[in-house]
């Protein structure tokens, strides 16, 4: 499997669009979220991040999506840009396979 975890604040562009224009712009990305589903592509998890985290990350909310494959993240990748999303949002990206704690620790190791 793999994950992208986003980190993203609201830009003034959208806090300058009336609840109208907020609503219409979700609903528009309706399709392609289905369309996600279809692939395979779930959205595990969309949190605000706790201000009391320590050593926090500067953003307010975050995902974290699960892709089959990497072809289907890069997809939603693609779609998150083709919607205009980061001329709303400043947002941050993370990507990878999931592997286990002992490879990546492993990893760590070997460095």
């Amino acid at each position: 499997m793999h994950y992208t975890i986003e980190l993203w604040t609201p830009k003034q562009a959208w806090l300058d669009l009336s609840t109208e224009e907020r609503e219409a712009y979700v609903g528009s990305i309706g399709p392609t979220m289905q369309a996600h589903a279809e692939m395979g592509i779930t959205m595990r998890a969309m949190a605000t991040n706790d201000a009391d985290t320590d050593n926090r990350a500067p953003y307010t909310y975050f995902s974290i999506v699960e892709a089959p494959d990497e072809a289907a993240a890069r997809t939603f990748e693609a779609d998150v840009r083709a919607a205009g999303w980061y001329e709303y949002f400043d947002q941050v990206n993370v990507r990878g396979v999931a592997r286990s704690v002992e490879e990546v620790i492993g990893e760590h190791i070997g460095m």
